[in-house]
């Protein structure tokens, strides 16, 4: 039982991840854009 939860959370948090990388590094890029574009 524990071992499918955890086997579960880990493939969901892998998941998020993907999604969430990419939607980061968007932002990152962003702002290393607007931090350049002020100085």
């Amino acid at each position: 039982m524990e071992d499918e939860f955890n086997s579960c959370f880990e493939s969901a948090s892998l998941r998020l991840k993907q999604n969430i990388a990419p939607i980061v590094n968007q932002v990152l890029q962003k702002i290393k854009f607007e931090f350049w574009h002020v100085f």
